[in-house]
């Protein structure tokens, strides 16, 4: 029998490069390149954990990239900087990684995002 998938929403997304993320307008697709915090939790629970990801369009990346190796891990590219579709797109992530637990979904959402407790030892 298959385990019930927790719910996963993010709770905030925030950026140390833009402040205002929903109304920011690049002037150019050489300008996406930038990080993003995103507090993820269990839907209807006030606890979250910090996830990052790096968000770069192919320009930026050849703009910030330092030669050979543009990308490593955990970078979404995306064609255009459009507020409303990278959301949609995290909250799509979000969702397609619940699984039976939060242990369980976080391990799946640290596919994409790198979370703040990896490599953690108590």
């Amino acid at each position: 029998m298959k385990k019930r998938a927790v719910p996963l929403e993010i709770k905030d997304i925030a950026s140390s490069n833009i402040d205002a993320l929903p109304l920011w307008r690049p002037d150019s697709r050489e300008q996406v390149f930038l990080g993003l915090d995103l507090e993820i939790g269990l839907r209807g629970e006030r606890a979250s954990n910090m996830f990052h990801v790096r968000v770069a369009t192919p320009e930026a990346l050849r703009r910030h990239g330092s030669g050979f190796c543009m990308v490593k891990h955990r970078t979404l590219v995306i064609s255009d900087f459009d507020w409303k579709q990278l959301t949609a797109l995290l909250d799509d992530i979000v969702r397609d990684c619940a699984r039976g637990s939060w242990e369980e979904s976080c391990a799946v959402l640290q596919r994409y995002f790198n979370w703040e407790y990896e490599d953690y030892s108590a």
